[in-house]
């Protein structure tokens, strides 16, 4: 399981498409957190909604990286 795990890791970062969500959630943050007189506990809650929100995007993106035909190459590669 750990080969797959890094087998996804690596197909993932070597698609660029982590840059999206993470330019996103970074952006996010700053302009949440650039003001002085914000709340701590509504920023807190708005900043953990942005992370399940990219979260989501990051595992959609990974879910849906390879083709069918390769993931029954890969899953029976595995099964060995």
């Amino acid at each position: 399981m750990t080969y797959f795990v890094i087998y996804q890791l690596i197909g993932f970062i070597r698609s660029l498409k982590f840059i999206p969500p993470t330019v996103f959630f970074l952006t996010w943050i700053f302009i949440l957190y650039a003001y002085n007189n914000a709340p701590i506990l509504s920023s807190y809650g708005v900043s953990s909604i942005a992370l399940y929100l990219v979260m989501t995007w990051i595992t959609m993106t990974i879910f849906t990286l390879e083709a069918d035909s390769e993931k029954h190459i890969l899953f029976s590669q595995l099964g060995r």
